[in-house]
């Protein structure tokens, strides 16, 4: 084979690995449909970067042979190296470079150190490398060679998706419902979802000197459930559960736009569109809904009965944005970091809190829904970084989960404000709770659920209440036969 061709090949092989998460997206081979954005301009984008990015890497190889000194050489053979390290920590998650960053972090804590085996596996393969790089340069190019037709069938896949039919169209958002006549003597709920809050590290057993100020504030001003029970140990079983007034066994994902859910005691499941739940009988009732939401694609699933709806997906997920090419393919090679889902979660998190803020403040809505991606993982923040605080995508620490939880706190606190500035804060019930506590352990089953009525004189409940009578509370509150805190009280210690 001509060293030109077989440049080629590696190059385009190598590029074809990287991609190998985008790939998986795009065709949906393990990920799950429903949780993903994807359009056909994606599949046209990953085609043209494996294309480009493997020529350019092989004219380099061409052009470093060719030199007459041997540095190019090698600055090339390492940085083809460095390139392997890509598709191993996609293959091998065990590989992934913030295992080492974990590691190094460890590194400055005072003795004894706990280090798991696993935050070696990235030195273990860096150090590989670099003892023996030509022999592990010719070895990883032949693999390469070898695995070059797994390149023609991800391509081919592609172009038989893109002639399928319109990939866009199945991912596309329903058009938002027309807004009802608004009127001001109605009476208005918000509710905001802080992903994976637990009831534990927010307010029982709270480490000593971490602030929350907006939870405690409202704490005080609210009736304040301590007894709150999880409406699931997922984000996939809560949350339908929850709109829906109605425990939920399991949840299946369907289609981008259907979730098949099975509620308690029923024998089979049915579509959650379909099933009754709190944005359907609020627009029943003349009232406008504003989502503003993660995770679940909820503009795909409840767009048409909604005033106002956006959604962003899970960190994981590649594609989020109806842009040009251009864009599409930069961020796909933005993802080959993998750092970039930290990235990808701060800038939604950046993006649900203002437009959650501008719909809380928005005074033709009646019922607004507001679901966040913190505290959830991963650690995007960093308490202890500068007065206040501030972004980090280089969070190593093992509580990073409570940065994210004072990062939740400030987005209560704005939403607040914002609700405050424009003269709704007294006339708005403001409910804040979880879907599930930290993770997912077996024994962990308490989430914070606080409700704030106009007034705000505060009360305490100490009986168990399940969070998934969330609906019918909200309900009740928007047809006021729920008004003062006692009632409330009432209303969860008897339902």
């Amino acid at each position: 084979m001509r060293p030109r061709v077989r440049d080629l090949l590696t190059g385009i092989s190598l590029a074809n690995l990287c991609f190998i998460a985008v790939w998986d997206e795009v065709l949906a081979v393990t990920r799950n449909r429903y949780l993903l954005d994807v359009s056909s301009a994606d599949v046209v984008a990953v085609i043209l970067n494996v294309l480009v990015v493997g020529t350019a890497c092989a004219g380099a190889a061409t052009l470093a042979r060719r030199h007459p000194s041997p540095w190019p050489r090698r600055i090339v053979r390492a940085v083809f190296l460095a390139a392997l390290l890509v598709p191993l920590w996609r293959l091998v998650r065990d590989l992934d470079p913030l295992y080492l960053e974990t590691f190094l972090y460890r590194l400055r804590l005072p003795l004894p150190r706990r280090l798991p085996l696993r935050e070696l596996a990235p030195i273990v393969s860096m150090l590989v490398f670099a003892a023996w790089p030509v022999r592990s340069a010719r070895i990883a190019r032949q693999v390469l060679l070898f695995l070059f037709p797994f390149t023609l069938v991800t391509v081919g896949r592609g172009l038989w998706t893109l002639g399928a039919g319109d990939l866009t169209a199945r991912y596309a958002d329903e058009p938002a419902a027309p807004a009802l006549p608004a009127g001001h003597d109605r009476p208005r709920v918000v509710i905001l979802l802080l992903d994976a809050l637990g009831q534990r590290e927010a307010f029982a057993e709270r480490p000593p000197g971490d602030a929350l100020p907006a939870l405690d504030r409202l704490r005080a001003e609210a009736v304040y459930a301590t007894q709150a029970l999880r409406a699931g140990a997922r984000t996939v079983i809560a949350v339908p559960a929850m709109l829906s007034g109605r425990g939920v066994d399991t949840a299946m994902h369907r289609e981008p736009s259907e979730l098949m859910v099975r509620f308690a005691g029923a024998r089979a499941p049915v579509a959650w569109s379909t099933a009754p739940n709190l944005f359907t009988w609020a627009r029943a009732r003349g009232l406008n809904v504003g989502v503003v939401g993660w995770f679940h694609p909820y503009c795909r699933i409840f767009g048409d009965i909604v005033t106002r709806c956006v959604w962003r997906p899970h960190a994981d997920a590649i594609s989020r944005d109806r842009a040009g090419l251009g864009p599409r393919m930069a961020a796909q090679l933005r993802s080959l970091s993998p750092w970039d889902p930290r990235r990808r979660h701060v800038e939604d998190y950046g993006i649900l809190v203002d437009l959650a803020r501008a719909a809380a403040a928005d005074p033709t809505l009646q019922l607004v829904f507001v679901h966040l991606n913190v505290p959830h993982a991963p650690a995007i923040y960093d308490r202890r970084r500068g007065p206040g605080g501030g972004f980090s995508l280089h969070n190593g620490r093992g509580d990073g989960y409570l940065d994210n939880l004072v990062l939740a706190d400030r987005a209560l606190g704005k939403l607040r404000h914002s609700m405050e500035a424009a003269g709704l804060w007294e006339r708005t019930a403001l409910i804040v709770l979880s879907d599930h506590p930290r993770g997912l352990p077996r024994f962990e089953r308490l989430v914070p659920f606080l409700v704030r009525l106009p007034g705000g004189r505060g009360a305490t409940t100490d009986r168990p209440f399940p969070t998934a009578r969330l609906g019918p509370l909200v309900q009740d509150l928007l047809a006021r036969r729920v008004t003062t805190e006692a009632d409330v009280v009432r209303w969860m210690e008897t339902r």
